[in-house]
């Protein structure tokens, strides 16, 4: 895609607040322009006043104006010019200090939005966009996005300031004098063209190494620390380390040369300009009417190339940044893209009864672009207040059958109904309120325990007294105990401080403190010895009874001891369900 079709396409998910801020700062810079070119036109008749005044008395056009203002010698006249020629430059300044400000803080206020943007869109996918994308790279664009958008906006609004500049200016200056004015800022423009020209082929390869060398090396990173238990105990970190250092000096490699390209021209073209202004010079003193009218007129040509070589050399640094990382710019923007494809489906929280059972009618289910189903024809009824236990081979859709009861995937074809109501958007958000999840690998946060076990909620929020049941249920109010800090324990992070059996352990509490209808325990005890074991689910059937045997539980295991407590235990096997019967069914089917 071209520049000016992403910055095209950047603008649709603009909110009409920045879309009304960048129309307003359009009008700035065409202000600031205005300012720019009224201070450079005042330097002709400052000077012009400076070397011959009593030209300007003689003027049958500036004497109303000078009877008007009450001059009526050259020291008055001189006063009042240098006076109007300040005042000209400290509002142009200003104005620019004003664009320039304006410029940084819209820049960096849609590097927010759109960072923003991202996240939202990633967050409110569905769980198999998750599935079917690599997170490093998705972390890696909604950390990036927010620079790479200023990098690339920042530029872009520089271009089009200096932009306004050359088409206030140079038309006055072509006024002014057109041979002296093509001669020098022609010239200067067309070296300008040709460097680009020259340039855009390594600046479109560096675009490409950047996106591609920021993706691999934050990969490298969080792969790296993310099994940092590993990496050492294989003696890995050699290879970790050589393969994040080759990612990093490509990217900075290419990094830098961007840097390189954009600045190198600035101090050939300066020394070229100069020249090119002496050479007016020269040009400009032969005229017949001697050196001193051409003051004015070299004065003015003089400050406006003093002015717009910067310009120009801003312009091309703008334009080498925007093409330097075009190619991220584009990730980002076709992320967006298909983050915002379709409309966000908004998930209602519309009351839901379960009073009853849980259905899975006819249920049929295949991953997004895969032709054969995980699970086909699923037909089986759960009551209420049931221990159902699931077991099956690694690989035979145990995961995929708890992720559609959660809610976290759609059937592709059939219904799970609820008391005879089928899930759907309106009230997926209260199937879920509903449900707690202990998986084998428990995800927590550096904070304190009680702060991973009613996980979201402020301390001050926290339940004392339902937190300590929990505790007490999870077999936690021992090891809790005997810690100087007690709930306020910071466990580090990932629970790094912890064992297996303590991490899986606070998993349970979490989703008892929940108040869950629905208990998923997937590999939940899998850490934990057979005794402990045994009294943390003596102590959720406790509960489950404290509560009338409201709870409904689901236990995937591996180890039979396991599924004891379950009222029936169900295989999944070849994509299909079948019914084990009870405890004893099922080992009695296991030893035959």
């Amino acid at each position: 895609m071209s520049i000016i079709s992403l910055f095209t396409k950047l603008t649709a998910y603009l909110s009409l607040k920045r879309k009304y801020q960048l129309a307003l700062i359009i009008l700035l810079m065409l202000a600031s322009s205005l300012a720019e070119v009224i201070s450079i036109g005042s330097v002709l008749p400052f000077l012009s006043v400076l070397t011959t005044p009593e030209v300007v008395f003689k003027s049958k056009y500036i004497q109303p104006l000078l009877v008007y203002l009450g001059i009526e010698n050259s020291h008055d006249l001189i006063v009042t010019i240098c006076l109007l020629f300040g005042s000209a430059i400290v509002i142009s300044n200003l104005m620019k200090i004003a664009t320039l400000w304006a410029l940084t803080r819209i820049s960096f206020g849609i590097g927010f939005d759109l960072s923003a943007l991202v996240y939202k869109g990633a967050l409110h996918q569905p769980y198999s966009f998750h599935i079917s994308n690599n997170s490093n790279k998705l972390i890696n664009h909604i950390n990036g996005a927010g620079e790479l958008i200023q990098r690339e906006i920042l530029p872009a609004l520089n271009f089009i300031n200096g932009l306004f500049l050359l088409l206030f200016i140079i038309p006055a200056l072509l006024i002014l004098n057109w041979v002296a004015t093509l001669t020098i800022f022609g010239s200067i423009a067309l070296i300008y063209i040709i460097t680009i020209f020259l340039i855009n082929k390594a600046l479109t390869k560096n675009s490409h190494a950047l996106a591609r060398e920021s993706v691999l090396s934050f990969k490298l990173l969080v792969e790296g620390l993310g099994s940092v238990r590993d990496v050492i105990l294989d003696g890995n970190q050699e290879v970790y380390t050589n393969q994040h250092s080759i990612s990093d000096l490509n990217f900075r490699k290419a990094a830098g040369n961007n840097l390189l390209i954009s600045s190198m021209p600035h101090f050939g073209i300066e020394m070229f300009g100069l020249l090119v202004v002496i050479f007016a010079a020269y040009i400009l003193s032969q005229d017949p009417r001697g050196i001193i009218s051409a003051i004015p007129v070299l004065g003015a040509i003089a400050l406006s190339a003093q002015k717009l070589m910067p310009v120009l050399q801003k312009m091309y640094g703008s334009y080498s940044e925007i093409k330097g990382n075009k190619k991220s710019f584009e990730d980002i923007l076709n992320l967006l893209d298909s983050l915002y494809s379709l409309p966000i489906k908004i998930e209602y929280a519309s009351p839901l009864n379960f009073s009853q059972h849980i259905k899975f009618d006819t249920l049929h289910y295949s991953y997004p672009n895969h032709e054969n189903y995980a699970l086909e024809n699923i037909n089986i009824t759960f009551p209420k207040g049931g221990i159902f236990g699931i077991t099956g081979e690694s690989g035979a859709g145990k995961s995929t059958f708890l992720d559609l009861l959660m809610g976290l995937l759609e059937p592709t074809k059939g219904a799970i109904k609820i008391d005879n109501e089928s899930l759907s958007l309106k009230t997926i958000r209260s199937w879920r309120k509903k449900i707690g999840h202990v998986p084998q690998s428990i995800f927590l946060i550096d904070a304190s325990i009680a702060e991973n076990i009613a996980i979201g909620i402020p301390l001050d929020k926290i339940d004392r007294i339902h937190l300590e049941k929990c505790i007490k249920a999870a077999q936690l109010d021992s090891m809790i105990s005997a810690l100087p800090d007690g709930l306020h324990t910071s466990i580090g992070e990932k629970g790094i401080k912890l064992s297996g059996g303590q991490r899986q352990r606070i998993g349970i509490a979490r989703a008892l403190y929940k108040k869950s209808e629905v208990l998923v325990l997937d590999e939940a005890t899998s850490a934990l010895d057979n005794l402990t074991e045994s009294a943390v689910i003596n102590s959720i059937l406790e509960m489950c009874k404290s509560n009338n045997n409201d709870i409904t539980i689901f236990m995937v295991a591996h180890r039979f001891q396991t599924l004891e407590i379950c009222d029936k235990i169900f295989k999944l096997d070849k994509d299909s369900l079948t019914d084990l019967g009870t405890y004893e069914d099922f080992i009695n089917s296991s030893k035959s």
